[in-house]
């Protein structure tokens, strides 16, 4: 699954009112494509059969995220270290279901 998936994925479970804050921790996507990386022979790829896996080339291009230590107020990291807290106790993300 790619990381543009998991992200809409996480869009469109916290838009609601109970999780909403959760969208201003999750990056806009700009831009995402899929290539498909095939470097070997349609030969060899079958000569290996189950051997052989696909590759894909995944490009995205995500707005700029800042580090939590650009906050300056203690206010702001409170809200910071409280919202990281609850989402990593929240169902919204797949690989945060308990």
């Amino acid at each position: 699954m790619s990381e543009q998936v998991i992200i809409e994925q996480a869009r469109s479970k916290a838009d609601n009112d109970e999780h909403r804050w959760v969208l201003k921790h999750l990056p806009k996507v700009l831009h995402a494509k899929d290539v498909d990386v095939n470097l070997l022979s349609q030969a060899l790829i079958d000569r290996l059969g189950d051997g052989y896996k696909a590759r894909i080339l995944r490009m995205m291009v995500q707005e700029e995220l800042f580090p939590i230590m650009e906050w300056v107020t203690a206010a702001d990291l409170a809200e910071s270290f409280r919202e990281i807290f609850q989402c990593g106790y929240s169902h919204l993300l797949p690989y945060c279901d308990g």
